[in-house]
């Protein structure tokens, strides 16, 4: 799943759910695991700090 579809499906829920969402913070995998941009899929961990209201 890339980080616009992740982005998406969050949008969809807060959406269906009538609930307002905010993105505090966007996490990702550590440096010592980069991303190849000739691989996308290389970029495997994405998470959400999100303030549901």
């Amino acid at each position: 799943m890339d980080k616009a579809l992740f982005a998406h499906t969050i949008t969809a829920v807060a959406l269906e759910s009538g609930r307002n969402i905010k993105i505090l913070h966007q996490v990702t995998q550590p440096a010592d695991h980069p991303v190849n941009i000739y691989h996308t899929e290389t970029e495997y961990l994405k998470g959400l700090v999100l303030f549901v209201e």
